[in-house]
C-alpha cells in the first residue's frame, strides 16, 4: 500500500520545526510501524529477486557465449569447398595493378582471417606469381637496411609460392640523392639488393612481365645481372620495362645492353625511358613486337 506525504494526518509537522506534543509524539511513533515493517520485508523480497536476477542474468551470459561460440559453425563461409574458395582469392587481387607486401590487401590479408583461410591463400600459386617491390628511401641509414633486408627475404619467399607459374613483378626505388647514406650503409644496400636481384634472377625462366622505375644508382646495380641474361633465360617474358632518372648519372649504357633480354622468343613489349638508342639498331624479334616506347626524359 502506498503512503503519500501529502496523505499525512502530520503534514503541518513535516514543514515546519514545531515541537510535536506527547500525544503526536505517540501517534507518529505508531503509524510508522507497519512501514517500516513493509520496508522491511521490502528490502527481503528485492533481495531475493536481485539474486534470482543475478542467476538468470549469470545464465543467459552463458548460453550466449555458448550460442555465439557455435553460430560460426554454421557459417555458409565455412562450408564453402577449398577450390571454390581459391577462385574467391583470385578475385580478391588487385587488377589495375601488381600486389604490394600489405596485411591490409590480398593475399596477406586473407592469411589473417584465420587458420583455414591461410592455408587454402598459401596453397594458391596464383596468388603469388605477381609481385611490387619498392626499395625505400630513408635518412635513417640503419632503419633502411632493416627494411631492405628484411624485403629481400619476402621477395624469395613471396615468389616461392608461385608454383610453376609465369612471374610477373615490378621494382620501384625512391631516389637515394634525397636522403644520400653514409658510405658504409651504402655498400650494404647495395649488397642487399644484390641479394634481391638474385633471389628475382632465380625465377628468371618464368618472368613474364618486368617492369623496373629506379633512379639511376640503382639502375647501375642492375644493369650488369639483368644484361647477363640470354634468351634461353627468359624464355617465358613478354614485356620488359625498364623507366630511370639519370640525375647524377653519366654513364648510362643504351638497352643494347640488354642484348640477351631483348632476344627473348615471346617478348611483346619493350618500353625504355631514360634510355636513348637507335631503334634500327637493336636486336629484338621484330616479328614479334606489338608495343615500344623510347623516351630519354
Amino acid at each position: 500500500m502506498d503512503h503519500p506525504i501529502s496523505d499525512s494526518p502530520f503534514e503541518h509537522l513535516l514543514t515546519t520545526n514545531v515541537c510535536p506534543t506527547d500525544a503526536e509524539f505517540d501517534s507518529v511513533f505508531a503509524s510508522l510501524v507497519r512501514p517500516i515493517e513493509r520496508v522491511s520485508s521490502l528490502s527481503t523480497e528485492i533481495t531475493k529477486l536481485e539474486t534470482s536476477l543475478h542467476k538468470l542474468r549469470s545464465e543467459r551470459e552463458c548460453l550466449t557465449s555458448y550460442i555465439n561460440a557455435h553460430k560460426p559453425i554454421l557459417s555458409p563461409a565455412r562450408r564453402i569447398p577449398p577450390e571454390i574458395l581459391a577462385t574467391i582469392f583470385i578475385h580478391t587481387l588487385p587488377c589495375d595493378r601488381f600486389p604490394t607486401r600489405s596485411v591490409n590487401e590480398s593475399p596477406l590479408l586473407l592469411g589473417r582471417v584465420c587458420s583455414l583461410w591461410r592455408a587454402v591463400s598459401l596453397s594458391i600459386p596464383e596468388l603469388w606469381n605477381r609481385l611490387h617491390i619498392v626499395i625505400p628511401s630513408s635518412a635513417d641509414s640503419n632503419l633502411l637496411c632493416q627494411v631492405l633486408s628484411a624485403r629481400a627475404k619476402y621477395v624469395e619467399t613471396w615468389l616461392s609460392r608461385s608454383g610453376a607459374l609465369p612471374i610477373s613483378f615490378s621494382l620501384y626505388s625512391y631516389n637515394w640523392t634525397q636522403h644520400a647514406p653514409a658510405q658504409d650503409a651504402r655498400e650494404t644496400m647495395i649488397s642487399i639488393i644484390h641479394t634481391m636481384m638474385s633471389s628475382l634472377l632465380h625465377f628468371s625462366k618464368r618472368w613474364k612481365q618486368v617492369d623496373f622505375r629506379v633512379p639511376g644508382i640503382i639502375y647501375k646495380l642492375l644493369r650488369e645481372p639483368i644484361g647477363s641474361l640470354t634468351r634461353e633465360d627468359v624464355p617465358l617474358l613478354e614485356s620488359f620495362k625498364v623507366e630511370f632518372s639519370t640525375w647524377g648519372i653519366t654513364d648510362i649504357t643504351e638497352p643494347e645492353y640488354f642484348f640477351g633480354i631483348l632476344q627473348a622468343p615471346a617478348l611483346r613489349s619493350v618500353s625504355f625511358t631514360g634510355l636513348c638508342s637507335k631503334v634500327s639498331g637493336m636486336s629484338l624479334q621484330w616479328q614479334n613486337i606489338q608495343h615500344m616506347q623510347f623516351s630519354s626524359k
